[in-house]
């Protein structure tokens, strides 16, 4: 089912939809009995995690080409959005050591990869550590996490994609 309501876009499922505070700020849709949202704003990695915590979700975690691909068409053919968007994944803890932020198991995650990213050496990759799907070309990238670093360029903020269990109507 559609829902239209405060210039956004939700869709519903028979496991429920997502829960009013979601709806009335971003575009989202359910998959399963989870709805997953776009946020409004742009933050830092940190910041983005810490934002759908607090909607009681996690960064958004892919386990397939299947889940990959709903999200690019979600972001590009219902959301609109062509820039890079945050996604759970990152390598923080120990360099190269790619896991979720909602601590779910990571699947053969290397056909996604954008070139020159991922899991590799060098100084450069030493700093990016956080990671972001581009829709554009349905890969994924890895960036610097927190704005504590020397300037927003090394740094960015970007949209985030937020999983959330569905409320029931």
């Amino acid at each position: 089912a559609l829902i239209a309501g405060f210039g956004y876009l939700t869709f519903a499922s028979a496991a429920g939809e997502c829960s009013k505070d979601i709806q009335k700020d971003s575009f989202n849709f359910v998959k399963g009995d989870h709805c997953i949202s776009l946020s409004a704003k742009e933050y830092s990695f940190f910041e983005s995690s810490r934002k759908c915590q607090a909607l009681g979700g996690n960064l958004t975690s892919i386990h397939s080409a299947e889940d990959n691909k709903a999200l690019v068409d979600f972001l590009l053919y219902t959301a609109y959005h062509k820039k890079d968007v945050w996604i759970g994944l990152n390598d923080f803890d120990v360099e190269n050591n790619f896991k979720w932020t909602d601590g779910s198991n990571l699947m053969d995650f290397k056909p996604y990869w954008g070139d020159k990213e991922g899991p590799r050496g060098g100084l450069q990759h030493e700093f990016d550590d956080c990671v972001a799907l581009n829709p554009t070309n349905s890969k994924w990238r890895d960036y610097r996490c927190d704005g504590n670093q020397v300037t927003s360029i090394f740094a960015p903020e970007k949209l985030y994609l937020c999983t959330t269990p569905v409320v029931t109507a």
